[in-house]
């Protein structure tokens, strides 16, 4: 091996200690008006995102959602979908992904599972949900809908009004890279579970 070879060898990258609660904040600093997320007709900038997320964040710290709680994310792919995900993570919750077509029973137990203690769902698969967390630990379902959405013994609230009256400013939990961020289930059957820390790689 020549010698530039095993300078080339000896070379290592080393990334910032960086968590992903501050991620949509610390975007919104760097590109501000920048389109971040598209759904069809609606986009939203950096900003629009950091701010929707913060108020998600505040609207789960005042159900009691508190940092290492996990939340069920039993949403299709809309905007609502990155203001929940980021908003929890601003929190401190890990947050879990399911597909919104999931039967009832393996639905109830991946929430049994992980413990989840919140849900962000749409109206097609509400009442799959409703079935699955009962007696289970969810207190608060979100529903991404332009109607109104029934109160249940879940706490169910329409996604937009949960955020009403929460502020656009909320300050991301410190975490450490021991915590979960995303608890992912993979394969059925089996289905494995995997985690992924708060921090990035160093």
């Amino acid at each position: 091996m020549t010698t530039a070879q095993l300078e080339w060898a000896d070379t290592s990258l080393s990334y910032p200690q960086t968590s992903m609660a501050v991620w949509a904040p610390s975007l919104a600093a760097m590109y501000g008006d920048r389109a971040a997320v598209v759904d069809g007709d609606r986009v939203l900038s950096y900003r629009e995102l950091d701010e929707r997320s913060a108020q998600f964040a505040g609207a789960l710290s005042a159900a009691g959602v508190a940092a290492r709680d996990v939340v069920l994310m039993h949403v299709g792919n809309c905007a609502e979908f990155h203001i929940a995900y980021y908003g929890a993570l601003r929190v401190g919750a890990a947050v879990t992904l399911v597909n919104p077509l999931q039967p009832g029973p393996g639905l109830r137990r991946q929430i049994e599972e992980t413990g989840a203690v919140a849900a962000v769902t749409q109206p097609q698969q509400l009442d799959t949900l409703l079935g699955a967390a009962a007696g289970t630990s969810i207190s608060l379902i979100a529903v991404v809908s332009t109607d109104t959405v029934e109160a249940t013994s879940a706490g169910t609230v329409r996604f937009d009004e949960l955020l009403a009256s929460h502020s656009t400013e909320f300050e991301p939990a410190h975490m450490s890279g021991e915590d979960v961020a995303h608890i992912a289930y993979t394969g059925v059957p089996p289905v494995f579970r995997r985690a992924c820390g708060f921090f990035t790689a160093t």
